[in-house]
């Protein structure tokens, strides 16, 4: 008679050998309680009858945690693979899960995702969100779930651990620089302002004690208060929102830009991809960088290093160990509030506005 394989269990082995099935779990979970000839018996029967051991996932949650770290973020799950920025994010994650023995678990919060039961049937010790719009239903399933929960970039929650850097601070110093140069014909090419059709006039203040504006729109509000302390306004700039994060968006972008009859001298990009897009459409349209055109983008990917790309540098790595590791230390229900150092990379496509502007 051929045994079912998946009705077997340790009391099946067990009854088989005639010990117990606390013998035979040791044989797995404690194997130095027993001598090496009995656990080999043990197991030589187990596999005879097709049984393959316990229950992995059984195993981890009687050890009170189930060994993964959920990353939710806002963009199609292709982006956690192809966008720089992400890559080096979930890489820190990574580097922290793995020092704790921990593994990742991805899951995109994109509107094409509708409901959240994956958020609720999740098997995590915590979650780290990632640039979440607030009032996303997939932050709220999360919050439901009662485990640990650490906020990232635009992410804010009150009662809970938040990591990031000042976009706002970061993107007024990007925007100075440019000023310094003398450039008062600027272009913005931006990304995910939101799909409402809001303008840079509409831009509300931050709010650093709930919910704040997405990065791209602190992004902005950083360009605008440098313009602003110059005399420019909103009025005076161009700016092109992209629908996609990515060079193909930004080298349409600054084409549309570069196109009108009096085109910027300097563009400021919310991204290095949107930034090597831009220097793509400016070699293909022989519009000299920087002489004739100043390109600033923003997180400093490697990418952005091999293009001699100017641009903010953001420690993405260690912002997302930052957050594993609150997360895994125990720390993510403590309200730590982590803020990042940024810096100002100045490389060779910027320069002094040119002379006839």
């Amino acid at each position: 008679m051929t045994m079912n394989t998946s009705q077997v269990t340790l009391a099946t082995i067990a009854a088989h050998l005639g010990v117990s099935r606390s013998t035979v779990s040791n044989a797995y979970n404690h194997p130095d309680q027993l001598s090496t000839q009995l656990r080999e018996r043990i197991l030589e029967t187990a596999a005879k009858l097709g049984y393959n051991g316990p229950d992995p996932v059984a195993r981890r949650l009687r050890k009170g945690r189930a060994g993964a770290i959920g990353v939710l973020f806002s963009e199609p799950l292709q982006s956690a693979f192809t966008d720089p920025a992400s890559v080096l994010f979930l890489e820190g994650i990574a580097g922290a899960g793995e020092q704790a023995d921990s593994g990742l678990l991805l899951i995109p919060a994109h509107p094409a995702n509708e409901g959240a039961s994956v958020v609720q049937d999740a098997m995590v010790d915590g979650f780290v969100l990632y640039s979440i719009p607030p009032g996303h239903p997939f932050v709220e399933a999360a919050m439901r779930r009662r485990v640990p929960v650490v906020c990232v970039d635009q992410t804010r929650i009150g009662g809970t651990s938040w990591v990031g850097i000042d976009d706002r601070a970061a993107s007024r110093d990007a925007a100075q620089h440019l000023l310094d140069l003398g450039h008062r014909r600027i272009g913005v090419i931006v990304y995910g302002l939101g799909p409402d059709g809001a303008t840079a006039s509409d831009l509300p203040e931050p709010d650093y004690e709930g919910p704040c504006p997405s990065v791209s729109w602190l992004r902005m509000e950083g360009w605008g208060d440098a313009l602003r302390g110059t005399g420019l306004h909103w009025g005076d700039v161009r700016v092109e929102e992209c629908k996609q994060n990515n060079i193909e968006a930004g080298a349409q972008a600054a084409k549309k830009l570069l196109e009108f009859g009096d085109p910027p001298t300097a563009l400021l990009c919310s991204s290095d991809e949107l930034g090597l897009g831009a220097l793509q459409a400016a070699s293909q349209m022989k519009v000299d960088v920087p002489a004739q055109l100043s390109v600033v983008g923003f997180n400093d990917t490697p990418d952005a290093a091999q293009s001699d790309l100017t641009t903010v540098r953001q420690p993405l790595r260690e912002k997302g160990a930052r957050a594993a590791q609150l997360l895994l230390d125990g720390e993510a229900k403590h309200d730590v509030n982590i803020n990042l150092e940024t810096s100002l990379i100045v490389r060779n496509t910027t320069a002094q506005a040119p002379s006839s502007a």
